[in-house]
């Protein structure tokens, strides 16, 4: 599971980067295996649970440091104040931690932090310390789709602000997503009383709008700017051989600027989400109940997060 030395880093305004090509298509490969052990060890019945629902889940999480493990019951990272467990109550909570995983994801961080060293190694501008990324919480998150696509939530991911826990890196396997930064909570919604103070100034509607690949790697401040996965974003072969082309983008009062260059974009395993599923089925999990109601249910997305929880803004 090695960063790619190909893999090359856009820099978005409000302290956002995208490293686009991070893993090729064997590390992915790798991470899913890895990811799929994980999950079966931690909730060998997640494909039923995750099936039943049109919401991302927890299939696998740790949380280290000195402020006590993770309970097997969701810590909630989203901030939501009334939530219906659609992620997951009972959460895939790992009880020793997969330091492998954690490596890898602070070697994606030190990969951005070499092309932006003035930003993404650094503590927020309120600290005096100047500490690289150091993961301090995991979780593994399934985006499902179903082959009749009655559920219009899958894939999606409303806009909102993490809790208080500094950078937050994301590592995406399987279909593309339109992920979008910048774009406050809607008004109606259920994130919008969330913490709106804290948000980095200069945010509006609508945005700015990125597309996730498999093998790409997102860090930005979760606490501080808007974050949303808007659904899957199907593209074709054409779409595909221009991946990487890298535009400079109108950062307005941010004074960032897209570094210039090209990421060759890795296939994803074509058995990944066979790959996924096989280690709970294998555990005697439920990951091949055909009589579930709502079939049609795969992975369609992997999500990897992590959050620096001691580099967040005092």
């Amino acid at each position: 599971m090695e960063v790619s030395p190909r893999a090359v880093v856009e820099r978005l305004p409000w302290e956002c980067y995208v490293l686009r090509g991070a893993l090729e298509t064997d590390a992915q490969g790798a991470l899913v295996d890895r990811v799929g052990a994980l999950a079966g060890d931690a909730h060998e019945s997640w494909p039923a649970r995750a099936r039943a629902q049109d919401h991302p889940f927890i299939v696998a999480s740790h949380a280290s440091g000195g402020r006590g493990e993770r309970p097997r019951e969701c810590r909630r990272a989203c901030g939501i104040e009334r939530c219906h467990g659609h992620c997951g109550r009972d959460v895939g909570a790992l009880r020793t931690r997969p330091d492998d995983i954690f490596a890898l994801a602070n070697a994606l961080a030190s990969r951005i932090a070499a092309a932006s060293p003035a930003s993404s190694s650094s503590s927020s501008s309120s600290s005096s310390s100047n500490r690289t990324f150091d993961a301090s919480h995991f979780w593994a998150l399934v985006y499902g789709d179903r082959s009749d696509r009655r559920d219009a939530n899958c894939g999606k991911m409303q806009s909102h602000l993490d809790r208080p826990v500094g950078w937050t890196l994301s590592i995406s396997v399987g279909r593309p997503v339109r992920f979008n930064f910048g774009r406050p909570p809607a008004e109606d919604g259920q994130y919008a009383a969330y913490a709106p103070g804290a948000a980095t100034p200069g945010q509006a509607a609508p945005g700015i709008d990125v597309v996730l690949r498999g093998g790409d790697a997102a860090l930005f401040r979760g606490h501080a700017v808007f974050h949303a996965v808007d659904g899957f974003a199907d593209e074709d072969e054409d779409a595909e051989e221009d991946a990487g082309e890298v535009e400079e983008v109108d950062a307005e009062d941010s004074g960032s600027v897209v570094s210039p260059g090209r990421a060759r974009v890795a296939a994803a395993p074509g058995d990944w989400a066979t790959r996924l599923l096989a280690a709970a089925t294998r555990r005697g999990g439920e990951g091949d109940d055909e009589g579930d109601a709502r079939d049609g249910w795969v992975p369609a997305r992997l999500a990897l997060l992590f959050r620096d929880d001691e580099d967040a803004a005092r």
